[in-house]
């Protein structure tokens, strides 16, 4: 049974990441144009699956004019600008508003704030890097 997984997974690793590195790139562009989505994690994810299958569609992403300045800048410091950061800080307590004020359940809105404060404290705890201004929403 080993030996099975071992071999599908060795024949189909790289199609796997390279659907993984679309399906997350066009959740990203997604989330350019929808509040929820977020745009720069989804782009991250990508770009990993993508270095993943060895493809040109890493290289593509690293050298996009509008994105790749945000993906060299994770390579290379893995830090965020104050800007990108707060940023992200406001749009998490504007959803969790809205959704409170949608009257949305108080066990959602829970689970909710929970998950908001635990990437609010994982964006504090990242590096700040120099640049003031952030490359994609």
């Amino acid at each position: 049974m080993k030996s099975t997984i071992r071999y599908i997974w060795s024949h189909h690793r790289r199609g796997f990441y390279r659907l993984l590195a679309f399906g997350s790139f066009a959740l990203g562009i997604t989330g350019a144009f929808l509040p929820l989505l977020p745009t720069t994690p989804f782009l991250l994810l990508g770009f990993w699956g993508a270095t993943q299958a060895d493809s040109r569609f890493a290289q593509w992403l690293v050298a996009h004019p509008r994105h790749g300045a945000a993906i060299r800048r994770w390579q290379r410091e893995h830090s965020l600008p104050i800007a990108a950061k707060r940023l992200a800080w406001a749009m998490l307590t504007v959803n969790w508003v809205v959704l409170w004020y949608l009257a949305t359940p108080w066990p959602l809105l829970t689970l909710l704030a929970a998950l908001f404060f635990s990437v609010s404290v994982y964006l504090y705890r990242l590096p700040t890097s120099s640049s003031s201004k952030p490359e994609s929403a």
